[in-house]
């Protein structure tokens, strides 16, 4: 059995990729695209959050899904190949994280909304007053997308807020 993962383009990685692996990747509408290379299978489905998926094989032997929009929060998945599911060992579970975590860009205080107590979290940041530390909350916190969390953001937060 040979799963590759491969090559991501359009999408941007999830923070709890195994390293060096492209995907499962997000778009900026919450849908997760699932790749991989397993041209001997016959069958090959992804199971999100307890609910099976038929992946579709290409002429290369790689199999893709792109599921619908998920909701904020952490999704576990698991291939399932020719009938056999493919999940890590109890030793590998919390280094592979086979987990997707959907953020909410901007929401910065992670209690899944967007509100002014966002701003106040995101200026506490900028002011040094608050720390970033994670990855995630260094995704939800640059708002703009331009890999700096500044007043720009703040602005762009703001936007979001008042729906423009």
């Amino acid at each position: 059995m040979i799963l590759i993962p491969l090559m991501v383009q359009a999408q941007h990685k999830s923070v709890w990729n195994i390293p060096a692996a492209d995907y499962p990747s997000l778009d900026d509408h919450n849908m997760v695209t699932f790749k991989v290379y397993a041209p001997d299978a016959k069958d090959v489905k992804i199971s999100i959050s307890e609910k099976e998926y038929p992946m579709q094989k290409d002429s290369t032997g790689t199999w893709t899904y792109t599921s619908a929009p998920q909701a904020v929060g952490f999704h576990y998945y698991f291939l399932i190949y020719d009938n056999y599911s493919v999940k890590p060992s109890a030793e590998l579970v919390g280094r592979l994280r086979h987990q997707i975590l959907m953020l909410n860009k901007g929401d910065v205080n992670q209690d899944s909304f967007i509100t002014i107590a966002d701003v106040t979290a995101l200026v506490n940041i900028i002011l040094g007053k608050a720390s970033s530390s994670t990855e995630i909350v260094n995704k939800v916190a640059d708002v703009n997308d331009d890999d700096a969390i500044t007043i720009a953001d703040v602005t762009a937060l703001v936007n979001i807020i008042l729906g423009k």
